[in-house]
């Protein structure tokens, strides 16, 4: 997921794509995700599928894939979301209402969110070397609500770069722009003179109040398993999640105002943030976490 997404990340802006070179790109998705689907199956993909990728070590990442898939077999509904929000990052633009957003989140974040969830929260099953989950727990739509929340938060905290770069696609639908007298071009020069107006600002609050509601019905599905996952595993969800509250927070001390590029968390607050979380799971670190 990783390389084609920084694939679709490097291609030049929309207008400048040509018809040409966004078949090519649509293409080589079309190959991943055929790829993905042949691994899923246990069998390996032809010669063809693996060049038709264009990457340089598909062979290997096949070879990892097919293995994985063997202990931990990610449903392909995954993989589909993700590869139909790539192609929509190929020929698409902007977003123009809340569903549309969401429909292209459901690839661009819940998909890879889950499946590092169920990573982190899948027991091994020595008797027959494959990963399990906690009876009743809904991995997806817990997946679904931290993906969310942690995808509104990045994309806020980005907003001030995200907004000058031609290349990167905004996520902040028209509509929510509108209803509070906000433009991308009104964006991007607040982003140069590094100060939100009020519009602006009260933009950011709503999304961020949506952030926080995703992330309490996530928070309210991972107290389900607290007791059922590995500390290590304990410790990098609570971090996770940590992290992406304190950037709220830190929005927030500064007047919900991400142009400044104060919000940004520290060295020595991230060291903290460890720390705490380290103290609060009983997950021990070593000493080398400082300032």
């Amino acid at each position: 997921m990783r390389i084609v997404d920084d694939r679709v990340d490097n291609l030049p802006i929309i207008a400048n794509r040509g018809k040409k070179l966004i078949e090519l790109e649509l293409n080589v998705i079309n190959a991943w995700k055929q790829v993905v689907e042949t691994c899923r199956r246990g069998i390996f993909p032809s010669t063809y599928q693996i060049e038709a990728c264009d990457f340089t070590n598909t062979t290997a990442i096949c070879e990892s894939l097919i293995t994985a898939f063997r202990t931990i077999p990610v449903p392909l509904k995954l993989w589909t979301n993700f590869f139909d929000a790539m192609r929509s990052d190929i020929v698409a633009g902007e977003f123009h209402i809340w569903s549309d957003f969401l429909t292209y989140a459901e690839g661009a974040t819940v998909s890879p969110t889950t499946i590092y969830l169920l990573l982190i929260v899948a027991k091994r099953n020595e008797a027959n070397s494959s990963y399990e989950l906690l009876p009743g727990f809904d991995l997806y739509t817990c997946g679904r609500y931290l993906g969310l929340f942690a995808y509104l938060v990045h994309i806020i905290r980005d907003l001030a770069e995200d907004i000058k770069n031609a290349t990167t696609r905004l996520c902040i639908t028209r509509k929510d722009m509108f209803e509070h007298g906000v433009t991308p071009e009104r964006l991007k020069n607040e982003a140069f003179r590094h100060q939100a107006s009020l519009s602006t600002r009260n933009l950011v609050v709503e999304i961020l109040q949506r952030a926080r509601s995703y992330l309490l019905k996530g928070r309210a599905l991972t107290v389900q398993i607290q007791n059922f996952i590995e500390n290590d595993g304990r410790f990098i969800l609570e971090l996770i999640i940590t992290i992406y509250e304190n950037i709220i927070a830190k929005i927030e001390s500064v007047g919900f105002d991400p142009m400044t590029k104060q919000h940004f968390l520290t060295r020595k607050e991230k060291a903290n943030i460890v720390k705490s979380v380290s103290a609060h799971t009983g997950f021990l670190i070593q000493d080398w976490v400082s300032v």
